[in-house]
């Protein structure tokens, strides 16, 4: 990906560790904004060990197409976490797998949860969850598996609505 000027990342390890093959201003930021108690090391990616998830930093639609390309074939899934960021993790990893873990432990069923989203790395939890909604700025897939699209965007209060609405009602 370096010879294409694309800018990536990987996850290892349960500290949250990101690792990252350049000080790219994106990537630095998106961390800081998305990953408040994430440790930033400058490293060297390739080899690295124990990586759950290659966090990719696209500028258009040749870029996404081109890194989808590279993992054709391989046992992993992509899925775009927000317009210009595409996360690769071993197949079957999703939102959804982790939610369903800790609702196993406590005993919990998927038609008891409720799950909010807006792109694609939502779909999974959205369509396997007893409530699928989604934010009234989703992308379209997420809203066509919605059971419920809000009025609200991520930025107004839409899981407040959620629980207040719905839930608690």
């Amino acid at each position: 990906m370096e010879e294409n000027n694309i800018d990536y990342g990987i996850f290892k390890n349960g500290n949250l560790d990101f690792l990252y093959w350049d000080k790219s201003e994106i990537i630095q930021e998106s961390i800081k904004k998305f990953f408040l108690k994430t440790k930033i090391i400058e490293h060297d990616v390739l080899n690295s060990k124990g990586v759950y998830k290659i966090c990719i930093y696209y500028k258009n639609e040749n870029e996404l197409k081109l890194c989808r390309d590279m993992f054709e074939g391989l046992n992993v899934e992509s899925v775009i976490a927000d317009r210009g960021f595409l996360d690769v993790m071993g197949k079957g990893t999703t939102k959804f797998s982790g939610v369903m873990q800790i609702a196993d432990v406590l005993g919990i069923t998927k038609d008891e949860i409720a799950f909010v989203g807006d792109q694609e790395n939502d779909l999974p939890a959205i369509i396997g969850s007893g409530l699928g909604v989604c934010v009234n700025n989703a992308v379209d897939s997420v809203k066509e598996h919605s059971d419920i699209i809000l009025e609200q965007t991520n930025d107004e209060d839409a899981i407040y609505h959620v629980v207040h609405d719905y839930i608690l009602c």
